[in-house]
Formats: structure tokens, C-alpha cells, sequence
């Protein structure tokens, strides 16, 4: 028998962006945040294309999925954050996907290039390791059109490498020059950047393992 160690997976509140056009050309087309309760990133997508639907709305292009409270950069200000913490609020008390203000967009176009995607994914190991462990984590970085495509393709270089992947965190577009607080960190995290932007394939940041199980 074995001691498992697993994180919470209650939920918390994540933040989507998304582009959207109309199912029947009544709305034009256009971008909404939206907030909603979920265990991970994947569970967050899901919730959010259902509730568009709903509205006669079809996604095309998801900017970022990541949880509210890691977002990675600061509000213009106190009454702007101040709304979307109601927002937050909102859509956790009522267990339901809430959207903020719907802009229209005189035209939908794709993406014209690729952005560098951050994925922060757990997984179990499909093989014995030493030291002995049940699973782990990883931040990766990969070249993608937007957020599902940086799933699809973190996905399969998980499973290339006999993982399998539980819990999906985040898909959050991130630019080279991202603050980070240390030194060593920003230097690391420029360096995937850099592979992940020539090459295309997906760059492992430092792969760390839960504690370790023993037989009892």
C-alpha cells in the first residue's frame, strides 16, 4: 500500500478571454472576459464554450485560460480591479461561468503569427521512477495559434514521455520579457522562450516530482 499525495482540487475561479462570432449573424463578432469556477484550465474551457453557446456565440480564438488570482499583471486601477473581483465573487456563489461586457470587433481575423503559450501541467508517472514518486509537475513553453492549441500540443509531449497528464493549470500567452522576481528564474524562462520560438516543439522547464511513497 502506498501514501498518495494529491493536491486540492476544489475550485477556484479562472479568468478566460475569448474572440467569438454568432451562430445565426444576429451579434456581431467580438471578445468577452469571462470568470468561472473550475479544477483546472480544461474543466474552465469546457464550462465557458458551454455558457457561449447558450448565447448562440461559437469561440475562435481563446487569448488565455488561467486561474484569476495568478494572473500576471496588475489592473489600471483600484475600481477596475475592484469589478472584477465582483466578477470573481459572482461566479463563485452562484457555481455558474459570468461574463464581463461583450465588445464588438468590426472584424474577426486569426492571428497572424503564433505567441509563445505557458502550460503548467501535473501528471502521474506511467513508469517507476527513482526515487520513488506518484506524479509531478512542469511548467512548459510552446509556440501555438491559442490556448487549445498549446493544450493539444502539451498534451501529446506529455504522453510522448509515458506521462499522464490529471490537472492543466494555466494557458497564458507570455512575452520574453515577463517580470519574474529572480534573477536565475528570468534567465531560465528566457532560455525556453527562445527554444520555444526557433523550434516550435515544446521546452520542459525543471521537472519536480511530489514526495515520495514508501511500502508500509
Amino acid at each position: 500500500m502506498h501514501n498518495e499525495t494529491h493536491l486540492n482540487m476544489d475550485k477556484e475561479v479562472y479568468w478566460v478571454e475569448v474572440e467569438y462570432v454568432s451562430r445565426t449573424g444576429d451579434t456581431k463578432p467580438g471578445v468577452v472576459y469571462a470568470f468561472v469556477p473550475a479544477s483546472d484550465a480544461i474543466e474552465a474551457y469546457q464550462a465557458v464554450n458551454e455558457a457561449l453557446s447558450h448565447r448562440e456565440l461559437r469561440a475562435t480564438n481563446w487569448l488565455l485560460i488561467e486561474p484569476y488570482q495568478d494572473k500576471l499583471f496588475l489592473w489600471d486601477d483600484d475600481e477596475q480591479e475592484a469589478h472584477y473581483e465582483r466578477l470573481c465573487e459572482l461566479a463563485m456563489a452562484n457555481d455558474a461561468c459570468v461574463f464581463d461586457d461583450f465588445y464588438d470587433q468590426d472584424e474577426f481575423e486569426r492571428p497572424e503569427e503564433e505567441e509563445i503559450y505557458w502550460a503548467f501541467v501535473e501528471f502521474r508517472y506511467l513508469y517507476e521512477i527513482e526515487p520513488p514518486a506518484q506524479g509531478g509537475f512542469a511548467n512548459i513553453l510552446v509556440k501555438a495559434w491559442d490556448a487549445p492549441d498549446a493544450y493539444r500540443k502539451v498534451q501529446k509531449a506529455v504522453l510522448t514521455e509515458d506521462l499522464e497528464p490529471f490537472h492543466w493549470l494555466r494557458f497564458t500567452p507570455v512575452s520574453r520579457d515577463q517580470d519574474w522576481e529572480k534573477e536565475d528564474v528570468a534567465e531560465r524562462f528566457q532560455h525556453l522562450w527562445d527554444c520555444a520560438e526557433s523550434s516550435g516543439a515544446c521546452q520542459w522547464g525543471v521537472v519536480y516530482n511530489y514526495e515520495t511513497y514508501v511500502d508500509e
